[in-house]
């Protein structure tokens, strides 16, 4: 039977489970809105585990839906019985059917699982077992009323290593974060294509930002967050200047940051919502890039979007045969 990993976004566990949740709680969850082609394979007797990227790249299994059947809007179950689990021990163990793994760039799990993976006999022998040791709380969490426990205590920051001396004849790192992007922004297509069969010109349209919506389109609107976890100066410094910087200007990043300060008083922390913006914004810039050229639309084509063409381009055969052209 098929079992598929799919990622729930921190802002929607949190609006669930409340800010506090901790490992041990059970969430009554019994299903998960999303129509990702991935999630057919569940049809026969599946089963569906659901995970969410805590700040520091620190990965929870939240949910085990099992045997789901898919409705209108979402793959639904019965109820879960498996308490909230850390298995961040598990992020270089669990290969995929792909056999690719997680990524284990830092800041970047959650933008990494936006795509549901497929999970191996392996893969689904580790999870269970790890939530088979898990303690259990006493009383399930609900949305309306999510339990409240201690917070864990921070860990401490591992000191940097040295950078890396690029190799002759090795991948260019930023090509390797444009592809990252790239993979975020098919993950969406994905998600939306049946919509865009039906009427692809609002997502040709350059969207208009809203002060309480963030850089946010309709590829993007059902999406809380990309870029999970915390991200210190140096590094949000570094992604603002390379593969995010066509995507930011002036009027985004004071938008960013005046919504980034209001919810956010942890400096790293902060500099993730603000990356997150960006990823976003560059998510819903590369989706209208993808489909200006799937329809053949040059002047669609954000400007935003040149140096990653190539990257697109090779997107286009899958694309095509999704809306069907």
């Amino acid at each position: 039977m098929a079992a598929v990993l799919g990622i729930i976004s921190k802002d929607r566990f949190e609006k669930f489970a409340g800010k506090d949740a901790a490992p041990g709680t059970v969430l009554e969850l019994n299903q998960h809105v999303s129509h990702h082609p991935t999630f057919d394979a569940l049809a026969k007797n599946g089963t569906l585990f659901l995970c969410t990227v805590r700040p520091g790249d620190v990965l929870w299994l939240v949910a085990v839906l099992e045997a789901p059947k898919k409705t209108e809007t979402s793959w639904k179950s019965a109820f879960n019985v498996v308490p909230i689990t850390d298995i961040s021990s598990l992020k270089t163990k669990i290969k995929f059917d792909t056999g690719s793994g997680m990524s284990s760039k830092k800041g970047a799990l959650g933008m990494s699982l936006q795509t549901p993976r497929t999970l191996t006999d392996s893969d689904v022998a580790l999870l269970r077992s790890a939530a088979a040791k898990a303690p259990k709380a006493a009383t399930p969490a609900k949305a309306a009323t999510p339990a409240k426990v201690a917070k864990p205590e921070k860990a401490a920051k591992s000191e940097k290593a040295p950078p890396a001396t690029k190799k002759a004849g090795a991948a260019d790192p930023l090509d390797e974060q444009r592809s990252m992007m790239i993979d975020a922004c098919f993950a969406q297509f994905e998600e939306v294509h049946a919509d865009i069969k039906d009427n692809p010109e609002p997502y040709l349209k350059p969207p208009k930002w809203k002060a309480s919506y963030g850089l946010r389109g309709p590829f993007t609107e059902s999406v809380q967050s990309i870029y999970s976890g915390a991200i210190d100066a140096t590094e949000a410094c570094r992604m603002l200047g390379e593969e995010l910087a066509p995507f930011v200007d002036g009027k985004g990043l004071a938008m960013t940051l005046k919504l980034a300060t209001d919810e956010v008083t942890d400096a790293d922390n902060l500099y993730g919502e603000i990356v997150d913006s960006f990823v976003i914004r560059a998510i819903e810039d590369l989706g209208r890039g993808l489909l200006a050229l799937a329809l053949d639309r040059p002047k669609d084509f954000p400007s935003t979007c040149e140096t990653y063409r190539p990257l697109l381009e090779r997107q286009l055969p899958k694309v095509k045969l999704l809306l069907g052209s």
